[in-house]
């Protein structure tokens, strides 16, 4: 993701999945927030609603 240039990652991991959560952390601060898979999508499609 770092050499496209996404500005998010998304961190999937077996444990997280086991507690129904995902990673979502912001290429740019580092800033970390764990929330469900709906919660990830949602967030993700928000940022870039105004974009078009």
């Amino acid at each position: 993701m770092d050499l496209i240039g996404l500005p998010y990652q998304l961190v999937i991991g077996p444990r997280g999945l086991k507690e129904g959560v995902v990673e979502v952390k912001a290429r740019a601060t580092g800033e970390k927030q764990n929330m469900t898979p709906e919660a990830a999508v949602n967030f993700i499609i928000s940022e870039y609603a105004d974009v078009n």
